[in-house]
């Protein structure tokens, strides 16, 4: 390719909203451009990236026998909802159409869904198992915001590969092996993220400060999770020898800082009531000591799943409780053995850390001190539900500080076992002729995610400094000089290298040096190749690898041969 027949130009200046050093670099090299709000057009010299990164996610997935699918981006709305994802403030603000027999369609969020549905035709015998398929496709995001170029796209790029297992045993091992295939992805492409627990399995995280997700690692033992399921050692809460309930007035006291301030107390040693509804049918009543806060995440894996919403006024009056001065002390509470009656009562484990508590009387102005647990109320269920804090205690080797660090989650593994298969009647006869759920697992890279941690990682002041696997071109042929005889020569060295295999970008407009030298160095090539008078006098050609300032004579005789080699070196 020309430089001058690209379509797409380099820019001196990148737009004064791009905030990321990747988002910058794609503009200014002429990768990407905007085309509205978290919208992007790939132009050529980014696309040759795009589709290397693709061939090697294809080459890892083909070494484990992974077959290449290629599902519909609009799925029925019924399929949606029999699977349990159906979110319509989502979904149909994303895309909804009517077709002529009146059924509705979505824009696909998650294609595992459609994944469990074909397997539910096309899997019969335990003899059909195990399968690996995968697909590489568009999906779509409703951001309310998009910002970070290629990190926050409204629609992005995914290669998504689901296992089809008989037993969890197979499951694990093909989780495993998918794992490692994403990790040799990383190294190919010279990335190293950190592997992060998230909810279902693992992410692949890229620590960077202008990061989307919150993601909590150990400074001692390496032990790294999501912000929202991290686990810290509670801190010690307030001790002694438990002492009687007392109801003491409060007035105006309706925060946790209001009553630790008006009774002199930390506020460690109050605990704090939270309500949510969930599935819109069940009162939650969450308690938590007062200086920490609730993980969402981690109270709808303690309920078993479901959604939830915070309670209104009128909600949590009716269950006995009142707004500002509630605590589970005195309500009937639900229990394993009386599961149809009570309020369901979720407590941290922070509320066993602590003796004589400060909590609300369910009386309006009105607070208890001396509350202990069990002795003076009961819990439905007893997790950690608490949202982990910078600086606090591992929870996994109890030595370590956790500190909170944003990052690109750039890839994940999760297991669904047999859940979503036995919701959309994906089994299969095992072989004593039972019916059984396929285990499912389902695995995927954010494709412009990689690109965008790719430049994060490899570029210098000058611009973006290629890992050899993914460069746009292997080689980037620079002429200088008013004289005929050196473009010729360039563009004979060019064809050469075209006609052995190379990718090469040939720059032989006539522009200043420093103009030509700009543009490489942005773009990126690793190896720039430069003909011009004061080389060839020496009847060689210059060279210079991207990553290094020096500059090597590469003779004349052979040259074509000496570069291929050297390109393959790299």
């Amino acid at each position: 390719m020309r430089f001058q027949e690209l379509f797409g130009r380099t820019l001196r200046e990148a737009p004064a909203d791009a905030e990321l050093t990747s988002h910058r670099l794609a503009l200014r090299a002429g990768l990407i451009r905007p085309l509205g709000g978290g919208a992007y057009a790939w132009l050529p010299l980014g696309l040759r990236v795009l589709r290397r990164v693709e061939a090697i996610v294809r080459a890892e997935l083909a070494g484990l026998n992974g077959q290449e699918i290629l599902l519909p981006g609009l799925l029925p709305a019924e399929l949606l909802q029999e699977s349990g994802r159906w979110q319509p403030g989502l979904n149909e603000a994303l895309l909804k159409c009517q077709n002529r027999d009146g059924r509705h369609y979505v824009l696909a969020a998650d294609f595992q869904e459609a994944l469990a549905a074909m397997a539910a035709h096309e899997i019969e015998s335990y003899r059909d198992l195990p399968r690996l398929v995968y697909q590489i496709r568009s999906q779509y995001q409703d951001v309310a915001r998009s910002r970070g170029g290629l990190i926050g796209l409204r629609e992005f790029t995914v290669a998504e590969a689901y296992s089809l297992e008989r037993t969890p045993a197979e499951l694990d091992a093909a989780y495993d092996d998918v794992l490692a295939a994403w990790q040799r992805v990383f190294a190919r492409v010279g990335l190293h993220p950190l592997l992060v627990e998230a909810p279902g399995g693992h992410e692949f995280a890229v620590f960077h400060p202008q990061g989307e997700e919150a993601v909590v690692r150990c400074d001692r033992c390496g032990y790294a999770a999501r912000l929202e399921i991290a686990q810290a050692r509670p801190s010690a809460g307030p001790s002694g020898t438990p002492e009687a309930l007392a109801k003491v007035a409060t007035p105006d006291c309706k925060t946790i800082e209001d009553v630790a301030r008006y009774l002199g107390v930390e506020t460690r040693q109050t605990l704090k009531a939270v309500f949510f509804v969930r599935d819109e049918t069940e009162l939650v009543f969450v308690v938590i000591r007062g200086d920490l806060e609730v993980s969402e995440t981690k109270l709808i894996q303690a309920l078993g799943g479901g959604t939830l919403r915070a309670a209104s006024e009128a909600e949590i009056r009716a269950v006995g409780a009142e707004p500002g001065y509630a605590s589970p002390v005195g309500l009937s509470v639900r229990t394993v053995d009386q599961p149809g009656g009570g309020v369901t009562v979720v407590a941290d484990e922070s509320v066993r850390a602590g003796v004589n508590f400060v909590a609300g009387a369910n009386d309006a102005g009105f607070h208890l001190t001396g509350v202990n647990y069990p002795r003076d109320f009961a819990a439905t269920t007893l997790a950690d539900i608490a949202a982990v804090a910078d600086g606090a205690t591992c929870g996994r080797c109890g030595a370590g500080a956790l500190h909170v660090e944003q990052a690109i989650v750039v890839g994940y593994c999760r297991r669904s076992g047999g859940r979503l298969s036995e919701r959309l009647g994906a089994q299969f006869l095992d072989e004593g002729g039972k019916a059984q759920p396929v285990m499912m697992g389902c695995y995927g890279l954010m494709l412009e995610r990689l690109v965008a941690a790719i430049i994060e990682a490899h570029h210098d002041a000058a611009g973006i400094v290629w890992p050899r696997s993914v460069a746009p071109f292997a080689v980037e042929v620079v002429t200088l000089g008013k004289e005929p005889l050196y473009h010729e020569q360039g563009r004979a060295l060019y064809a050469e290298l075209k006609r052995a295999g190379l990718e090469v970008l040939l720059d032989d407009r006539d522009e200043r040096p420093g103009v030509k030298f700009a543009d490489a160095d942005l773009v990126g090539a690793p190896l720039r190749v430069t003909v011009s008078q004061r080389a060839l006098e020496r009847n060689a050609l210059e060279g210079k690898w991207r990553h290094s300032e020096e500059r090597f004579d590469i003779p004349l005789a052979g040259a074509a041969a000496a570069i291929v080699r050297l390109a393959g070196e790299e």
